[in-house]
């Protein structure tokens, strides 16, 4: 599921805390990124396994293991927001921090908490796309 709906918001925080439960998620502050053009698809993913049966000469498909996978974000640069200079700082080989993020998802009123590692931010001066490896 991506988040395209109008309203909808991604936040961040510089570094993971401790404990990582639903209640230290809620207290912590977040950043803001502003300028934010689509949050990709969120939740596992799994690779499709296929295989002929000989007796019946047909193919049957499978799902393998669940994979955390990645979220792609794409944003409108902007060098003055607070939380673009997290990403930006996450982003950086000697820092590679985990950092925790939370989706605002208008349409179910409700937000997603996740951490992980930020593992590329590319393009255009103007327009940024960002990768943010998810961990459980």
């Amino acid at each position: 599921m991506s988040i395209s709906f109008i309203g909808s918001t991604l936040s961040v925080i510089a570094a993971a805390t401790s404990p990582e439960d639903q209640a230290t998620y809620e207290a912590n502050n977040y950043d803001e990124i502003g300028k934010v053009v689509s949050v990709g698809a969120l939740g596992d993913t799994s690779e499709e396994i296929t295989f002929d049966l000989l007796k019946t000469g047909r193919k049957s498909r499978v799902n393998g293991v669940l994979d955390l996978g990645a979220i792609s974000v794409t944003i409108e640069y902007n060098r003055a927001d607070a939380g673009q200079a997290i990403v930006r700082a996450a982003n950086k080989p000697e820092t590679a921090m985990m950092s925790q993020s939370r989706t605002t998802h208008t349409m179910k009123r409700s937000s997603l908490f996740s951490q992980g590692r930020v593992l590329a931010v590319s393009g255009l001066s103007y327009r940024r796309s960002v990768t943010i490896q998810k961990r459980e």
